[in-house]
């Protein structure tokens, strides 16, 4: 893959890279529904906190925790979700006083 470095100026990134850059923000996710557990990754988008995640992960949840990689965990009510409709995608939004990865 080719980025961009300004000015013209162009190299290549690796494939390693790419992933060590990306994976503090790749985050574990568990869900407590009713009568059962559920868990699945995400992606945070935002230093603010915004997870994109899969909808079946999340769907009747009664509590979600997000785990960053770092160790810092967020929980949400089942309900603190938005949805992608028609596509099986989940916005999580976290609260949190520092920037995160």
């Amino acid at each position: 893959m080719f980025t961009s470095a300004g000015a013209g100026i162009w190299h290549f990134v690796l494939e390693d890279e790419i992933v060590q850059q990306s994976e503090p923000a790749v985050v574990a996710i568990q869900v407590t529904k009713e009568g059962g557990s559920s868990s699945g990754t995400g992606f945070n988008i935002a230093k603010d906190g915004r997870i994109i995640t899969n909808f079946h992960v999340v769907q009747n949840a009664r509590l979600i925790s997000v785990l960053f990689a770092d160790g810092r965990t967020f929980h949400l009510s089942g309900s603190d979700y938005e949805t992608v409709e028609g596509l099986d995608l989940a916005l999580l939004r976290l609260s949190s006083k520092e920037d995160l990865p």
